[in-house]
Order: C-alpha cells, then structure tokens, then sequence
C-alpha cells in the first residue's frame, strides 16, 4: 500500500513539473499557428506514442489570444488523452470559415 501511494505521489509531482514548465514556456509568439502546434504534437507523439494527425489551414493568421487559446486547448486535449483515454491516434483539425475557425479534436 505504501509503494502504491508513493507512486501515486511520484505521478503527480510528475504532471505537476510538467504543468508549470509548459506555463512558463510561452508560445512561439512570431511563428505561425501550424508550427507550434507541430512541435506540440512532436513533443507529444514522443512522449505517449500517440500518433497525432494535424490538418490545420495555413490562411489561419490570427492575433496572439486566439493563437494561445487554441495552442492552450490543443495542450489541455492532448492531456486528457494522455491520462485518460486507450488512444493510439487524435486527430486535430482547425479550418478558418468565413470569420470563424472551426476545430475539431478527436481519437480512436
């Protein structure tokens, strides 16, 4: 029961480090949206085995909010995928319609 708690302990000091290194790192700010979201869903397929399949429209040229939320949301996703899903493949699609930007995020 100790090792299982001490485990437990270890995985959350774990998630924990990552959380704040990923809050202290800021986005890349000059490059395009498709890029960071890359290099997130590199760092991901790396670290989970997770393959990630990105369809992201190169028009969308948006201001630095909208670019962070939606790198954010992508991290959050990503996440719950990691903790909480069998996943052996996500697929994020962001499509710019009219003035909207339509994302779509699912797995298998």
């Amino acid at each position: 029961m100790a090792e299982n708690a001490n485990n437990a302990v270890k995985e959350a000091l774990k998630s924990l480090r990552n959380a704040v290194s990923t809050l202290k790192n800021p986005i890349e700010a000059e490059l395009p949206l498709n890029y960071s979201i890359q290099r997130l869903a590199e760092t991901f397929k790396e670290a989970t085995k997770i393959n990630v399949n990105l369809h992201i429209d190169e028009t969308i040229k948006e201001d630095r909010k909208i670019k962070e939320a939606i790198y954010r949301t992508t991290q959050e996703l990503l996440t719950n995928i990691k903790k909480h899903s069998n996943a052996k493949n996500v697929w994020l699609l962001l499509k710019k319609e009219n003035n909207f930007i339509n994302f779509s995020f699912f797995d298998d």
